[in-house]
């Protein structure tokens, strides 16, 4: 699973990739997986990815890097995941096309309840994505 989105997001999808790789879901982040060529990274990550998850926010619409990745996502057929990170945020333009009238994830809301909630839905998800022997047991 590839986490596309925005550094000004990092925190977050920091804490986001270390608990569903906690539930056994191999997750490629580029601050674990970065090396070399940024474009051939980003490339690789895409095509080797079960699924990607796509982060909205007005700082990933605006990234020239965030939208080829999901750009390339998108033409690579790869199933894509909408996680909401900003607050009563529309995607418009290019990522307002992308999304459609797909459901996303809300993670604006640091209510416990909600975050284990949604972080439970989207681990769900993703594993349906991700074949058998890339889910380690917990």
């Amino acid at each position: 699973v590839m986490i596309s989105y925005s550094w000004v997001h990092k925190s977050t999808i920091v804490r986001l990739a270390r608990q569903l790789q906690h539930a056994g879901l191999p997750v490629w982040i580029d601050v674990d997986q970065m090396k070399g060529s940024t474009a051939e990274a980003m490339a690789e990550a895409v095509e080797e990815a079960a699924a990607v998850v796509i982060c909205l926010s007005t700082a990933y619409r605006e990234s020239a890097n965030c939208r080829l990745e999901a750009e390339y996502a998108l033409k690579l057929r790869k199933p894509l995941v909408f996680l909401q990170l900003q607050k009563e945020f529309l995607p418009s333009g290019w990522l307002g096309m992308m999304l459609g009238s797909r459901m996303y994830y809300e993670f604006v809301d640091e209510t416990p309840a909600l975050l284990a909630r949604n972080i439970a839905q989207l681990r769900k998800e993703l594993a349906a994505h991700v074949s058998a022997s890339d889910v380690r047991p917990k």
